[in-house]
């Protein structure tokens, strides 16, 4: 049964710490060797996962964004339309 007292998982609970599993832990700081330029974040793999305009795996030139194992970020409101048919050979 769920305990409405209880703190979630991921609630801050002083500085540089979150619960988890009822228990107050330190947050993990970003990694020194993932080095983004300051145009992106270090995610779960220890790589940059670049902001929207620069390029991974190091967010020092122009691109559209993402990281080396995951796509770019969608923009909200652009859209591609793409047409898909069927190959008829004779």
């Amino acid at each position: 049964m769920y305990d409405p007292g209880q703190v979630p998982n991921g609630a801050k609970c002083g500085d540089g710490s979150m619960c988890v599993d009822s228990r107050c832990v330190s947050i993990p700081s970003e990694p020194e060797h993932c080095d983004c330029n300051g145009r992106g974040t270090c995610n779960q793999l220890d790589e940059c996962h670049c902001d929207i305009g620069w390029a991974p795996p190091y967010c020092k030139n122009k691109g559209m964004g993402g990281s080396l194992t995951s796509n770019p970020p969608v923009i909200a409101g652009k859209k591609i339309s793409v047409i898909v048919g069927e190959f008829m050979s004779s």
